[in-house]
């Protein structure tokens, strides 16, 4: 089980993937009776790292968590954040604002049927 964590590493999206498998080991962990006798150091470190990474990553005045300082916001990448960042404070510290901040910009961004798009960094910033 252990060997499908790994460090976090790359863009948002690869960051939140490699992070996931920890974010599930702790899952189960918690879980499941038996697995609660070992330890889950790793899994804490690489969910923590991952966190961190999205933080750099992020621009978090624009609020969409994800789209990194020179790349157009995702609402797809943003939602899988929201996501996974939300399941992550089960288990480390985060900022629940930058998670309202993603979800508003999410919200603002949405179309009327539902689908999101992606914006434009010049189109935020006028």
């Amino acid at each position: 089980m252990k060997a499908v964590l790994e460090r976090p590493y790359g863009c948002a999206e690869q960051t939140i993937s490699s992070a996931y498998p920890s974010l599930l080991y702790l899952e189960l962990a918690k879980a499941v009776v038996w697995m609660r006798t070992i330890p889950c150091g790793r899994a804490q470190t690489y969910l923590q790292l991952g966190y961190d990474r999205l933080k750099i990553t992020s621009t978090p005045v624009e609020a969409d968590l994800l789209g990194g300082r020179d790349h157009d916001a995702d609402p797809a990448l943003t939602a899988y954040a929201i996501e996974f960042l939300n399941e992550a404070s089960g288990y480390i510290p985060v900022d629940h604002s930058e998670i309202r901040g993603a979800l508003e910009w999410l919200l603002k961004n949405q179309k009327a049927d539902g689908a999101g798009s992606a914006v434009r960094r010049d189109e935020r910033e006028a």
